[in-house]
């Protein structure tokens, strides 16, 4: 862990490979290239969800809106 550039803290914990018992030391290098793609894929599920849901409420209230506008003009508007 570290702050502005300056370590607080370094400690290695658990094993590099159990089947072996090698112990984790702090140079011990993990391969998380694969692991982190889901991380990625689901970021980017959550972003286009959002802007999906920011859309259709845009959508909504321009409708709304324009209902409003037309019933000031003609009346009433049924929606079906």
């Amino acid at each position: 862990m570290a702050r502005d550039g300056r370590v607080l803290f370094e400690k290695a914990y658990g094993l590099a490979n159990r089947e072996l018992g090698v112990p984790n030391k702090l140079e011990t290098k993990f391969r998380l290239g694969s692991v982190t793609k889901q991380f990625t894929a689901m970021s980017v599920e959550r972003d286009r969800e959002r802007e999906r849901k920011a859309a259709e409420a845009a959508r909504q209230l321009d409708i709304e809106r324009k209902r409003a506008e037309l019933t000031e003009v003609v009346g009433t508007v049924p929606m079906h």
